[in-house]
């Protein structure tokens, strides 16, 4: 996340999903600042968010990754991550890798979280095909990894994961129930 980007037409969308989530319990935030920020800046986009940030430690792009997300693997929360551009499948180039979470990351903290949910910002979709698609594409790599996803597609893209489908199944009920979303916007694998 930049801070300059705070307050753009994509945070009240993130403050919406994580107050209709908010009934599958408490959630925290790794905001995955690429850049230095300030702690009251930091702290006004936890407020906005309604929930705590679990680091403000800045990712670059010559981060060791598996010490960055560390927090993310043992955090008892459900867990929301926020990367600039989204989820990168399989991985992301060295050039931009601190813009993305990638697919190898993203299964090593929900399958190191069974019982808990993660949410990832995801506007890492080429608008030039197919959303759908591209969508689907991501899911199926998941779940090649055993790891159950779902997604809002929309302009403002949002993959919900755990490891455990029935977690995801009662998170899914939640977000519809609160969030009166059409459920057509919804993707998911079939059979899944």
């Amino acid at each position: 996340m930049k801070m300059e980007k705070f307050g753009d037409s994509y945070d009240p969308v993130k403050h919406s999903l994580l107050k209709w989530l908010a009934p599958c319990g408490p959630w925290v935030a790794h905001p995955m600042f690429t850049e230095d920020v300030d702690p009251t800046h930091a702290e006004a986009f936890s407020r906005f968010l309604g929930v705590p940030l679990l680091s403000t430690q800045v990712l670059h792009r010559s981060s060791d990754r598996d010490a960055y997300f560390s927090s993310a693997t043992s955090s008892a929360q459900h867990l929301f991550l926020d990367p600039n551009t989204g989820l990168r499948i399989p991985s992301a180039s060295r050039a931009n890798a601190q813009d993305f979470v990638n697919g190898t990351e993203l299964v090593k903290i929900a399958r190191s979280r069974p019982d808990r949910l993660t949410l990832v910002f995801d506007q890492g979709i080429d608008r030039r095909y197919s959303p759908r698609e591209q969508i689907k594409t991501k899911l199926a790599w998941l779940a090649q990894h055993a790891v159950y996803g779902a997604a809002y597609e929309s302009h403002a893209c949002f993959i919900l994961a755990s490891a455990t489908q029935e977690v995801l199944e009662k998170a899914l009920a939640t977000l519809l129930k609160h969030s009166h979303l059409p459920s057509a916007r919804v993707v998911r694998l079939r059979g899944v």
